[in-house]
C-alpha cells in the first residue's frame, strides 16, 4: 500500500489508480451497522438504508 506523508504527495496522484483491493460483499447488516455508526438512519426515510421491503420498490 502506498502511504503519503503530505498532501502534496496524494495531490500529485490525481488521475492515477493508487490503491485497490478485494471486492468485497456489502451485506444488509454491513449498511445497518453504518447507519448506527454515522447516525445516518434517515429517519424520516428509514427505509432507505435499513427497511429491506420497502427498498425493493
Amino acid at each position: 500500500m502506498k502511504t503519503f506523508r503530505a498532501l502534496q504527495d496524494l495531490a500529485a496522484c490525481v488521475g492515477q489508480e493508487v490503491a485497490v483491493s478485494d471486492w468485497m460483499p456489502i451485506t444488509q447488516e454491513h449498511v445497518n451497522q453504518f447507519a448506527e455508526a454515522t447516525g445516518d438512519r434517515q429517519w424520516i426515510r428509514q427505509w432507505i438504508h435499513v427497511d429491506v421491503e420497502k427498498a425493493k420498490c
